[in-house]
């Protein structure tokens, strides 16, 4: 599975989660709107409910850290893929470093023979950007990535915000933030 899919699957299965606690919380409170109890079995309702509401909170705030966890893990994968690797290195690193003048179709053949390898990749993007070299090509490296990755938490906490499962709110956040056709799943389309 892809880290979009695991994210999925992990909001999924928080909102059912804490749909289930709010199903159990639901049922103490029609019990104490249903007028039929007094006293001490009210008291003891209503301590029961307040527990339930202290679960969810606590179950939100669950769901919301393994969100962070698998994000913060994505994030860190993507920022390593980035580091410049010294074994990556090839011989046209001789031809970039040698004070030739290299010509666009010498820097297109580099870029051609290393179309698969960053570090050298990015070492001849910055040559020709220290050579004032236009060849209509930059390195971004993952740094969209690592940002839209951070937005995910923030998506999570307000699809968590509705203990309603997934045919209730929660879904329907879920679907309009996360879901087939977002924007999000858009850029992880991909991943």
């Amino acid at each position: 599975m892809s880290f979009y899919d695991d994210v999925r699957k992990e909001i999924m299965d928080g909102v059912e989660a804490l749909h289930a606690l709010n199903k159990k919380k639901e049922a103490v409170d029609q019990e104490i709107r249903s007028g039929n109890y007094a006293g001490e079995r009210l008291h003891e309702l209503s301590l029961e409910s307040a527990k339930y509401k202290r679960n969810l909170r606590e179950e939100r705030k669950s769901q919301l850290d393994k969100i962070h966890t698998l994000c913060d893990q994505y994030a860190e994968e993507l920022r390593q893929e980035d580091d410049y690797d010294p074994m990556a290195i090839t011989a046209d690193m001789t031809l970039l470093t040698s004070g030739i003048t290299l010509s666009k179709r010498d820097i297109e053949a580099i870029l051609d023979r290393n179309s698969q390898n960053r570090t050298m990749t990015r070492l001849t993007l910055q040559y020709c950007q220290d050579q004032g070299i236009d060849i209509g090509l930059t390195y971004n490296g993952n740094d969209d990535q690592v940002r839209n990755v951070g937005v995910i938490p923030e998506l999570a906490g307000m699809i968590f915000r509705y203990a309603d499962g997934m045919d209730g709110a929660a879904g329907r956040v879920y679907d309009r933030l996360l879901g087939e056709g977002s924007e999000i799943a858009e850029i992880f389309a991909d991943d």
